[in-house]
């Protein structure tokens, strides 16, 4: 289960980048399509490393669809950054628990997978803690956010960006296949600053934002590597609609890292915890801990 491993590290990662995400959308860049560029662009940074190391290129078929997953996983971002913008990140990430639901039907559907009894238990403990803790209950009734159609949007989408990936690194070594993907990231970001408000946005943005905001937009960028490359080895490892399931764990790491973040920093970033709320929140982490459990031990 070493593949269980990298996704705990990888999700690490972009937990943290996901918090980072909420407070840079909104404070600091008010263009979604601008933070999109931003993060892209450091996406692709694996990319300087082939004239180092070349890679081989497939068939133009298999390229196409390399390029075209890269892509995906840069729009696949913008409706999850909208979201961001409206609602709290402890509850805008765990809606992405949705996405295994979407990738344990693609996968069976296109990649003929198939998995144990005790997998498939595992599979739905994550998803319904993910589900619960994305549950938002108003004062007389449950309210769905509109956040949670963006997300809903951003699921589908990542859910098909799991399955390319997956059907690439099954035709291509790790290296080539991530390279490739990335090369994608670089196209989506191109086609983006080919619109020019797009591209001066971008260009204000950053020469107004604060030093100290670039430091933290850098730091961003290299979680963003280390996250992706881990979670990329682990679709290359394990089936990916587990690889999805599994990932419910980053809601627990974005819950934990908002808490402290409240807590702490209440200025930087501010989240409702009630009794009711944690409550709520500890319940679906439970869940979500006992079907990663399930996972390592079976």
């Amino acid at each position: 289960m070493n593949w269980l491993f990298f996704v705990v590290i990888g999700h690490f990662f972009l937990a943290t980048n996901a918090v980072i995400s909420k407070v840079l959308i909104t404070k600091y860049v008010n263009n979604i399509f601008v933070y999109a560029i931003f993060a892209g662009m450091v996406s692709s940074l694996p990319v300087l490393v082939v004239p180092f190391k070349p890679i081989a290129l497939p068939d133009f078929s298999l390229l196409i669809i390399s390029l075209i997953t890269g892509m995906l996983n840069v729009y696949a971002l913008i409706p999850s950054l909208k979201a961001l913008s409206i609602e709290e990140v402890s509850r805008v990430m765990p809606i992405l628990r949705f996405t295994p639901l979407f990738v344990l039907i693609l996968s069976i559907l296109f990649l003929g997978e198939q998995l144990t009894d005790y997998e498939l238990m595992a599979f739905f403990l994550l998803f319904i803690g993910g589900l619960l803790i994305s549950i938002h209950k108003t004062k007389d009734s449950f309210k769905i956010s509109k956040a949670f159609y963006l997300m809903l949007l951003t699921c589908l989408l990542f859910a098909i960006y799991s399955i390319l990936t997956k059907f690439v690194y099954n035709q291509l070594p790790f290296y080539d296949g991530f390279i490739l993907i990335r090369i994608g990231s670089v196209l989506a970001v191109l086609v983006l600053l080919s619109v020019s408000s797009y591209r001066s946005q971008f260009v204000r943005t950053f020469y107004e934002m604060p030093t100290q905001i670039k430091g933290v937009a850098f730091l961003y960028g290299i979680f963003n590597v280390f996250g992706q490359v881990f979670f990329n080895l682990a679709l290359f490892m394990a089936p990916v609609s587990l690889v999805s399931a599994s990932s419910g764990i980053n809601s627990v790491l974005v819950l934990l890292i908002a808490l402290l973040l409240s807590h702490k920093y209440p200025h930087i970033l501010k989240e409702d915890f009630s009794k009711t709320v944690l409550l709520q929140k500890s319940v679906a982490i439970f869940l979500i801990i006992i079907g990663a459990g399930i996972i390592v031990l079976y």
